[in-house]
């Protein structure tokens, strides 16, 4: 299901926005949550996560500009649509990265286009969840929701999957860690990485993972691990 927020100090437009987005993806049937919040501060407070965020630019207590910066701190892959009256801050919310913009004296023919182009992003993105492992024969597609950890031994990756399995390729770890980093992996050592979904706890210089393995922490990794596993869990909530 796609988690989407409505943040704008207007009520009653908040009502009417989020209920043409919930009207829209109905059509396409897509299951679709949209939370409303009448301003800022409640937005910041709930910590939530959200796949899309249709923010007003003047959002009186706290600022959409402000809300954006933390929308991205969370998590940078959440789409954040500007809905605006004033055309002349358009450029200034530029280097937040916004999706799109939505005039508010334009909804009803500039949100249909938008949220067209939200669901084709959505897709794009949920299309990259696969790695395609390059082996001697074909090429194996792997969900990374299923990989547990990832270690090399020499050149070779050995890719260790939910479900006991295991795969091996020649590659390089350097390359594979770069790659999954913005899925919630995380390098603790020179020879492993691991995905932070699958830990269990953290004791000493190792970390527990739930089906029972235990992958060791490197000495120079243990505070760069705690901050990047704090972040990724605090960005799931």
């Amino acid at each position: 299901m796609i988690k989407a927020a409505v943040c704008d100090d207007e009520k009653i437009f908040t009502k009417k926005l989020a209920l043409m987005i919930k009207e829209f993806f109905d059509t396409q049937n897509i299951e679709i949550n949209v939370s409303v919040l009448d301003n800022g501060t409640d937005f910041l407070l709930s910590k939530a996560k959200y796949d899309i965020v249709f923010l007003d630019i003047n959002i009186p207590d706290v600022g959409g500009f402000e809300i954006a910066e933390q929308i991205t701190d969370r998590d940078r892959k959440t789409l954040i649509i500007f809905v605006t009256e004033h055309d002349e801050l358009v450029y200034s919310s530029l280097k937040f990265r916004p999706f799109r913009f939505i005039r508010k004296c334009r909804l009803q023919e500039e949100l249909p286009d938008v949220l067209h182009d939200v669901i084709n992003e959505i897709s794009k993105k949920s299309s990259k969840q696969k790695l395609i492992y390059l082996s001697n024969e074909h090429d194996i597609p792997i969900e990374i929701k299923d990989i547990e950890y990832i270690e090399v031994i020499g050149h070779r990756i050995h890719t260790h999957l939910k479900d006991n399995n295991v795969i091996n390729f020649y590659g390089s770890l350097s390359k594979m860690a770069a790659r999954l980093m913005e899925y919630g992996f995380i390098r603790v050592h020179k020879s492993y990485i691991i995905n932070a979904e699958q830990i269990a706890f953290s004791k000493n210089n190792c970390v527990y993972l739930k089906s029972g393995a235990v992958v060791p922490i490197s000495r120079n990794k243990i505070r760069e691990f705690k901050i990047q596993y704090e972040k990724i869990r605090s960005a799931d909530l």
